[in-house]
């Protein structure tokens, strides 16, 4: 499949994605999306019943909304980029029930689920296997979809979540307009703009400067939510409350993001044009860390190092860098907030053997433990590495970090002219894939870090290479640390060495390093190694009885399905 470049009248675009698969991995990349395959990632079908064989996405009684679409947008890409037989024949599993679940009307899904927002993500991640197999049964799907929202959006009108996150929906059907040149869509688009949140003029007033915990606490916004009752974001209804809930979720600011810029593709103006520049530069000032991204435990809560960011913002965050990075002009720093998001947010938020993840990340973090924290309105156990601490949307949903965005969606661009976008446009050159030994990627015209989130682990502190060309990005000035390990193993991750008497920096549990201390918002403070190996012991036993409550549990019903 070719790449898709804007149709007209869309507004004209010089890079676009390649389908997936057109490159393959190399090096230390195709051996981290192995260890995620080898993880959690490649068994989750086997011991989460709420992706399982009793999900409403496989025709079972069990969880019909957005959990088996979430994973399935990621275990998609991570299938075939490793070119993974067994993973592919577990998404054929969803995507042939999905196929043929489509009714006459052109809704599809679950009986249960009346609600777009699952939708969106399920046609995110079959859009993802058109591209990579040519199945012309997804364009028929897409289209009498589209076709069912055409005609019914005003009966049945986006809500909640659907209608914080109709960038989503205009985004798809936009591909399918560039794909078909199907007019119809074009409308449907500005149906769907009438019922979403007005991301490009909430970025540009930007009420939320103060943390959410001061502003406005969560015990009032509850009450606020309940007094307004049954009035819910629906269509163009905006009651007070529930809008201010929605626009300062993390995770809808993450997929927000990207909104103005589609918007801009059929409607452009100047709030749509330079939303994302100027929401992401306001998120940054009031509510940034030294990771790169806001915080949000669960909404806005300020610059506090303390603070949480959960996993779901963080992939989120990363999906539309890349879906701006590739519909137009949009900012040069693109690339550069995308690739440091890539090598610091994202694996710290994980363990090495990709089989525990913390739901809440903090830049300045000494214990991953159940207890007190200043979070707005998550839970005890939220910055714990387990199998669902907190909720388990981020269980879902982590899996589209790596396989196919964090490292290998950038280079999935071309110029019209036919020619991939290489160091000069900003991006890395196909040659970096190769590999060069044991040195990773090739240091070619730019300095990349070759290095994985777990292979830092265990390595003294790095400089990484300065950006070069326009893009001089903050990763390359800041100093990453990352410590001697003991043990890597489950239980003990991260455990410093040192010698007897001395002590160990930790800027973050286990101390996966990869957080640079920039602009003074990660400062670090000294641990005695005693107390800092009982802390690694206590999120490691922590994390360890989760996985072994659901691993453990499902070998005792008689071992999970190859």
């Amino acid at each position: 499949m070719k790449p898709l470049f804007n149709r007209a009248p869309l507004t004209a675009n010089n890079l676009a994605e390649l389908p997936l698969g057109a490159i393959k991995p190399e090096g230390w990349l195709k051996d981290q999306l192995r260890t995620q395959a080898e993880g959690l990632s490649g068994h989750l079908f086997e011991v989460w019943e709420d992706v399982g064989e009793n999900c409403g996405w496989l025709g079972g009684d069990g969880d019909s909304w957005e959990r088996a679409p979430y994973y399935l947008d990621g275990l998609i890409p991570l299938a075939w980029e490793l070119d993974d037989e067994r993973l592919k024949n577990q998404c054929m599993k969803y995507i042939e029930w999905m196929l043929a679940s489509q009714r006459e009307d052109g809704w599809f899904g679950p009986e249960k689920n009346h609600d777009y927002w699952p939708l969106m993500v399920a046609l995110k991640a079959l859009k993802q296997y058109f591209t990579a197999t040519g199945d012309k049964r997804v364009v028929v799907l897409m289209d009498k979809f589209f076709r069912y929202e055409y005609r019914n959006l005003a009966q049945k009108p986006l809500q909640n979540w659907a209608v914080a996150r109709g960038g989503e929906n205009m985004a798809l059907a936009l591909w399918l307009y560039n794909l078909t040149g199907q007019k119809y869509l074009l409308e449907l688009c500005k149906k769907l703009r009438a019922q979403t949140l007005d991301w490009a003029n909430f970025f540009h007033t930007f009420p939320v400067t103060q943390p959410l915990g001061r502003s406005l606490r969560w015990e009032r916004l509850q009450e606020a939510l309940e007094e307004e009752g049954d009035e819910i974001l629906e269509g163009d209804k905006r009651p007070y409350f529930h809008t201010q809930y929605h626009l300062t979720h993390g995770v809808n600011i993450a997929m927000g993001l990207k909104t103005p810029g589609v918007v801009s593709l059929f409607k452009s103006g100047f709030k749509e044009q330079t939303g994302f520049s100027v929401g992401w530069s306001k998120l940054m000032k009031y509510h940034g860390v030294g990771y790169g991204l806001f915080t949000c435990d669960e909404h806005l809560n300020g610059s506090n190092p303390t603070q949480g960011t959960e996993l779901c913002t963080v992939v989120e965050a990363m999906y539309s860098l890349e879906t701006l990075i590739g519909m137009g002009s949009f900012g040069d720093d693109l690339p550069d907030i995308l690739e440091k998001l890539a090598f610091n947010a994202l694996p710290a938020a994980f363990d090495a053997e990709m089989t525990a993840h913390q739901y809440d990340q903090q830049a300045n973090q000494l214990r991953a433990c159940v207890g007190e924290h200043k979070w707005y309105n998550n839970e005890a156990d939220s910055n714990v590495y387990g199998f669902a601490p907190n909720f388990g949307c981020c269980t879902a949903n982590y899996h589209q970090g790596w396989p196919f965005r964090g490292e290998l969606r950038p280079l999935h661009r071309a110029h019209p002219a036919g020619r991939c976008a290489g160091a000069d446009d900003g991006f890395r050159k196909l040659s970096l894939l190769r590999q060069r030994g044991d040195r990773g990627f090739r240091q070619a015209e730019r300095g990349i870090p070759p290095v994985s989130a777990h292979s830092l682990l265990g390595q003294p502190a790095h400089d990484f290479p300065a950006r070069r060309g326009n893009h001089a990005g903050a990763l390359g000035r800041n100093r990453l640390r990352a410590p001697q390990v003991e043990n890597r193993r489950p239980g003990a991750a991260g455990a410093a060495h040192a010698a007897p008497g001395e002590k160990a920096l930790v800027s973050s549990v286990a101390d996966r390093g990869i957080r640079p201390a920039a602009d003074g918002l990660s400062a670090r403070r000294e641990v005695d190694p005693a107390e800092r190996q009982g802390i690694c012991r206590l999120a490691g036993d922590h994390r360890r009885g989760l996985w072994l409550r659901h691993f453990g549990r499902r070998a005792q019903e008689g071992g999970a399905e190859s």
